[in-house]
C-alpha cells in the first residue's frame, strides 16, 4: 500500500482526511466541496462547457453539504469559519469519493469542547458500512465513536478489543496512564 501513489490508492476507494486542514480559504464551501467532485470527473480536463456542476455532482455536492452538517453554510467563505467547522468541510470533501475506507486523521484535534461533540455527530452519522480508521489522542471521543480498538506503544499493537474491554485493560492503563506509585 505505501508504494501506491495517492490516486492509485483513491481508485481502490480510500479517501483521508489531514490533521492540518488543507482547503481553499477564499472559495466558499459549496465551491470547495465542487471541486472535490469535479475532480472525480473526467470533464476535469475539458477545455469547454458550462462548468456548471451535472445532476449527478449537484447531487453529491447536497450529499456532501447534508453529511458533514454544512447545508446551512454552503455560502460562507472558508475563511471566516471556525477551525471545527473547516474540520466537518475536509470531512465532507474526503466523502464526496464515496470511499470504502476513510482514513481520519485526529479530526479532533485542535477543536473546543462544543467542536468535538458536532465532530463526533458528523461521524457518527456516517453510513454503517464505511469502514474507518481513526487515529485520535482523546480518548474519550475515540472510545465513543468506535467498535473496536487497537492500542499502539512504538509502533506494535499492544492489544485490541471493544472499547469496554480497552477502558480497563491493565496493559492500556499502565503504558498510557503509567504504573501507580506505592510508598
Amino acid at each position: 500500500m505505501t508504494r501506491m501513489s495517492t490516486n492509485q490508492r483513491a481508485g481502490l476507494g480510500m479517501s483521508r482526511t489531514f490533521q492540518i486542514t488543507n482547503l481553499f480559504p477564499q472559495l466558499s464551501v459549496e465551491e470547495n466541496i465542487r471541486l472535490a467532485v469535479c475532480g472525480l470527473s473526467p470533464r476535469k480536463f475539458a477545455l469547454f462547457g458550462s462548468g456548471q456542476p451535472t445532476a449527478s455532482e449537484r447531487e453529491a455536492i447536497e450529499q456532501a453539504l447534508e453529511n458533514a452538517q454544512l447545508v446551512g453554510q454552503r455560502n460562507t467563505e472558508v475563511k471566516t469559519m471556525s477551525y471545527g467547522e473547516q474540520r466537518q468541510l475536509e470531512m465532507a470533501m474526503a466523502l464526496v469519493q464515496k470511499p470504502k475506507l476513510l482514513l481520519l486523521d485526529e479530526p479532533a484535534a485542535g477543536l473546543s469542547p462544543a467542536e468535538r461533540v458536532k465532530m463526533a455527530d458528523v461521524i457518527n452519522a456516517l453510513p454503517r458500512d464505511l469502514t474507518l480508521i481513526l487515529i485520535e489522542h482523546d480518548m474519550d471521543l475515540a472510545l465513543g465513536l468506535v467498535d473496536y480498538v487497537t492500542c499502539l506503544h512504538f509502533g506494535q499493537v499492544l492489544t485490541g478489543g471493544t472499547p469496554d474491554e480497552i477502558r480497563v485493560d491493565e496493559k492500556v492503563q499502565e503504558v498510557y496512564l503509567g504504573k501507580p506509585r506505592h510508598a
